[in-house]
Parts: C-alpha cells; structure tokens; sequence
C-alpha cells in the first residue's frame, strides 16, 4: 500500500522552514548552483525527508534532481558527520 503524502503542506513546508534558517532563498535551493553553501543545504534537507520516511525517489521530486543525485546527497550527509566537519555541523545545528 502507498502512502499518502500532502505534497503542498508537510514535505515543502520544512523545505522552506529549514531554507529560512539557513538564509537561503527557495529559489536559489531549487536552482542547479552549486554554491558550498546551497549544496550543504541540500544535503541536510535530503537528510531531514529522509529521516520523515520519504523515499528517495519522492524527496528527488520535491527538489528537482535525481533519484541517485539523492543517494549521493544523503551519502555525503554521513560522511561529512562522521569526520565532523566544522562548517558542515554549524549549518546541521542552524538548521534545527
């Protein structure tokens, strides 16, 4: 059985909450930048849908990139954590 996800609420509301409090537009999040900053970003929000049971493939049609672009994404989260790096972990902190 699928589940049944309120695209226009929940997932897109704390893609825009977590955008906020990292003072990054929307627009530029959905851009194809690759920007430190946006890309950081990116993988910190893949990791919070992750983290609210999202398939990969549903969190790729939320910020227009692809399924592998996603695992990549949410592989990079982990190794970034796991050395702690320093800038990466501030945002992780600003972002909660």
């Amino acid at each position: 059985m699928r589940k049944i996800i309120n695209w226009f609420t929940h997932p897109r509301r704390d893609i825009r909450r977590i955008c906020r409090r990292l003072n990054i537009r929307i627009e530029d999040f959905m851009s194809r930048c690759r920007s430190q900053d946006l890309v950081y970003a990116r993988f910190i929000i893949s990791h919070h849908l992750k983290e609210k049971n999202l398939k990969d493939s549903e969190i790729a049609r939320l910020i227009n990139r692809d399924r592998s672009t996603i695992r990549h994404y949410l592989k990079q989260y982990d190794n970034l954590q796991s050395v702690k790096h320093g800038e990466f972990l501030k945002l992780i902190n600003k972002a909660k």
